[in-house]
């Protein structure tokens, strides 16, 4: 079977992911009964060796059967890079990429060069130390199939934060504000006035609206509000599923945990 690098700390119900075995018969399953929309999953990865696993195996727990995951490296000096070339050469449909000369660049440019070799409809972002839940395409995939003026869809994410050797279940994040309808100019309101945002792990982004962006800007803060703010921008921002579709890991030393008020 594949590698597991789950962490320790597992009373955390984001951490429970079902056999590898399983996945592999529902993903040939689905493919078998319905063509479905290629779907690329981007992880930027730095000095994640410890995490990554876990988090490539809960991709694997979605079931979903028409994936391209992209991988890219920045500058690790751990071991992310052996992990990582272990679970591509197992899965045709992962690849990896490092910056010229294997340089630290930033989370940024990272994710931009992952998005350069996208091919999928539809983008999809998780961080290395971050999750999917099974159900992280049930609802998104079909909403914007079915209504091609739907350019992104937002869903909610579990907060479990990590501090020390526990992990505990918090509530589900920043989503109150954002579940209901909300037309796209009280969307963009929101944001401007320092709320609505969504939050990367739970958004899917159709990629030619993605493609009109610039992407995301050479910022070491706050880089996804810009991005953000230009989709609102063009418009078609809609719900999702109304339960978590993702985990947000934060940890005691995270930036986020530090500017927490």
């Amino acid at each position: 079977g594949l590698p597991r690098h789950l962490s320790e700390s597992t009373s955390c119900r984001c951490n429970i992911l079902p056999d590898v075995a399983d996945i592999t018969v529902s993903r040939r399953n689905m493919s078998q009964s319905q063509p479905s929309p290629l779907v690329t999953v981007i992880i930027p990865s730095y000095n994640t060796g410890a995490t990554i696993g876990r988090t490539i195996d809960s991709i694997l727990s979605t079931g979903y059967p028409n994936l391209q995951l992209i991988i890219v490296d920045d500058g690790s000096k751990d071991d992310s890079l052996k992990v990582i070339k272990r679970y591509a050469a197992q899965n045709e449909w992962i690849e990896f990429h490092t910056h010229p000369g294997g340089r630290n660049k930033g989370i940024a440019a990272t994710r931009n060069l992952a998005i350069s070799h996208a091919r999928g409809e539809y983008v999809a972002f998780v961080d290395a130390d971050d999750t999917f839940l099974p159900n992280r395409f049930d609802v998104c995939i079909p909403k914007m199939e079915a209504d091609h003026s739907i350019n992104v869809i937002y869903e909610p994410y579990r907060l479990v934060h990590v501090s020390g050797s526990r992990s505990e279940d918090m509530k589900v994040g920043q989503t109150e504000s954002l579940i209901s309808e909300s037309s796209d100019e009280e969307l963009f309101m929101s944001a401007l006035h320092g709320s609505g945002m969504p939050h990367t792990t739970s958004v899917t982004i159709r990629r030619t609206a993605l493609l009109d962006t610039e992407l995301f800007p050479p910022l070491k803060y706050c880089l996804e509000k810009p991005l953000w703010l230009k989709l609102y921008c063009r418009g078609g921002v809609r719900p999702g599923a109304t339960e978590p579709v993702a985990c947000y890991y934060l940890h005691d030393n995270s930036t986020c945990a530090k500017h927490e008020d």
